[in-house]
């Protein structure tokens, strides 16, 4: 028997040691201190489902460490005694208490409360678990599986979710400020930081209770970051539209004194009609100038999706109206430089005929030099009537290539 019993002694000593370092790993869980308030933590108020599976848990797990003094109690009273037991005779009786404090129901649990629902007229009000310390040992392992689950399924949610809150947060901060320098009022950003601060207090208090908590956050912040990247390249589109069109105003204002500068030679040295100008309006840049600062104004102080649509329209009906005036001058510069390019053409190619007619021999020829000297008369003549010009080189030529028998 003190063999069995020294076995048992041996046996229950590491239980106790097992059992008491796991119920300390427990405790010193940071997720266990802040459930139940300690190690410095504030004690975290529970709701929803969280409340409802963790404080039955944690009630449970009470009952464990008081159970795990009762039980270790027990034990260091059959160890006490192994110790006190004489080495030859006189042991039996202490033996026997070893033995029923080991091996029989000797571990008297706190009396309970009996409901009245489960009382009769008879029925006592408490009641009072008398135990082996195998059966409580076997009660503490239930109850603390039970709560070691609850409480790591509390800290996986934790983990899971504090470093998305975290993440969020930052996210949202970013938002904030790509929407202040794209000069954006976005209401929804105001909501979400509620949002945030929401599910910030939900997963303190109910992380078990969130599974979904990011679902509609995740793509609110989407749609918002789509929006921000969408009005960011519509700024820099329409940045890029409204430079360009001031380019092309300059352009224009280029153009029209170059076409100024050669309708004015034109009128100088050509005599109209020979051909139409189109007509050059000063008043059109300055049309088109007033409406371009109009629609760069709009642009600066009013940011709305409605008022970029509203300028960039602008924009396009401006545009229409650029390239037209952009033509007209550049047709009257193509105009006067051509009847001016002519004209100096055909003053070259009098020279030439000239001088082919003295390689000829008929430099003397009495028509060739009414011809010749009529055509540059009209070629250095201001304005020269081109028509006529033409018309006396041409005879001038052709008069030059004629065979006579």
């Amino acid at each position: 028997m003190l063999d069995r019993i020294d076995q048992q002694l041996a046996q229950w000593q590491q239980h106790l040691d097992l059992v008491s370092q796991n119920l300390l790993d427990l405790y010193d869980l940071s997720t266990y201190q802040r459930l139940v308030g300690a190690g410095g933590f504030p004690k975290t108020a529970l709701k929803g489902t969280t409340q409802q599976q963790v404080l039955p848990a944690l009630a449970a797990l009470t009952d464990v460490f008081r159970d795990f003094d009762l039980l270790n109690q027990t034990i260091q009273q059959a160890i006490a005694l192994r110790k006190q037991l004489p080495r030859w005779l006189g042991a039996e009786d202490q033996l026997q208490e070893i033995d029923r404090l080991l091996n029989t129901s000797s571990i008297v649990l706190p009396s309970v409360q009996i409901p009245l629902a489960q009382r009769n007229l008879l029925s006592a009000t408490e009641t009072c678990d008398h135990l082996t310390p195998s059966q409580l040992l076997a009660t503490m392992v239930l109850a603390f599986d039970w709560a070691r689950d609850v409480v790591l399924a509390v800290d996986t949610a934790w983990t899971q979710w504090e470093p998305n809150l975290l993440q969020w947060g930052a996210e949202l901060r970013s938002i904030q400020q790509q929407a202040i320098a794209l000069e954006l009022s976005i209401p929804e950003l105001t909501h979400l930081e509620a949002k945030l601060q929401q599910m910030q207090q939900q997963i303190d208090s109910d992380p078990l209770g969130t599974t979904a908590i990011g679902e509609n956050w995740v793509q609110a912040i989407a749609k918002i970051k789509t929006h921000l990247e969408q009005t960011a390249a519509q700024q820099v589109h329409l940045r890029d539209r409204l430079q360009s069109a001031r380019d092309r105003l300059a352009h224009l204002k280029q153009l029209q004194i170059q076409a100024t500068t050669a309708v004015a030679e034109f009128h100088t040295k050509i005599l109209e009609p020979t051909v139409v100008l189109p007509a050059l309006n000063q008043d059109t840049i300055e049309v088109l100038a007033k409406w371009l600062e109009r629609l760069q104004i709009k642009a600066v102080e009013e940011v709305s999706d409605a008022a970029r649509n509203a300028v960039g329209i602008g924009l396009g009906n401006w545009q229409k109206q650029a390239e037209s005036a952009i033509a007209t001058a550049e047709s009257a510069i193509g105009t006067s430089q051509h009847h001016l390019q002519l004209r100096q053409e055909l003053r070259g190619r009098l020279d030439a005929l000239k001088a082919k007619a003295l390689a000829k021999g008929k430099a003397e020829d009495g028509e060739l030099s009414e011809l010749a000297t009529r055509a540059k008369q009209v070629l250095y003549s201001r304005p020269t009537p081109m028509n006529q010009a033409v018309e006396l080189v041409t005879a001038y030529e052709r008069r030059l290539n004629e065979r006579r028998c």
